[in-house]
């Protein structure tokens, strides 16, 4: 019995070499990979390139099954982010920008935003079917955009922010809870940081 538990430890930790053994090629690659390309800017920039193709494509396909089941404020709306992430990835300032989680946040509220200017542009009681779709547009958008960040989750990443809670750091550790939360509300979050600190 001991001998046989002896031999599934050594088993067990030939596995977890050959993954480490594994991990390090991996690493090698990557490395390897990074030095083709012509440095890492470049490797996220590719990366950013493949992650708007495959939003686009997504997009693509959810127009397509909006479409097909007649949908047409989810056909409207998608078609409208849609152009938004285009009008994005052509404007000059975005040039050699890596697209992020943020910019993707914001791109969503901004058009949620167009559709709720809509509807209290509209709601004067002669335009009632415009107020409606658009308020309809304006729900529809807010399935892709994530939870909005509770403060109890902001004062919990502040603590666990290795950041040393003085005066001087306030803005380190507001860029740290953006970073981790990029829908945080940034007034929440510099109130939530003032409070924390010494």
């Amino acid at each position: 019995m001991v001998i046989f538990l002896f031999e599934k430890k050594v088993l067990s930790l030939q596995r977890s070499i050959k993954k480490i053994e594994n991990m390090g090629k991996l690493l090698d690659a990557f490395n390897e990979y990074v030095e083709t390309k012509g440095g890492i800017e470049k490797v996220r920039l590719e990366y950013s390139k493949f992650k708007l193709n495959m939003i686009k494509e997504k997009l693509n396909t959810l127009i397509m099954d909006a479409m097909k089941s007649h949908d047409n404020i989810g056909t409207s709306v998608l078609r409208t982010i849609k152009t938004a992430i285009l009008n994005w990835e052509t404007a000059k300032e975005n040039v050699g920008k890596v697209f992020s989680e943020a910019d993707e946040i914001n791109i969503l509220k901004k058009v949620k935003s167009q559709y709720e200017e809509t509807a209290i542009a509209c709601n004067d009681g002669k335009h009632d079917e415009l107020v409606k779709e658009a308020t309809e547009q304006a729900k529809y958008v807010e399935q892709f955009l994530p939870k909005p960040v509770t403060e109890e989750e902001i004062n919990e990443t502040i603590k666990n922010s290795n950041i040393s809670l003085e005066k001087k750091n306030m803005g380190l550790i507001i860029k740290y809870v953006k970073e981790v939360y990029p829908v945080a509300d940034g007034k929440l979050v510099a109130d939530c940081v003032k409070k924390h600190l010494n």
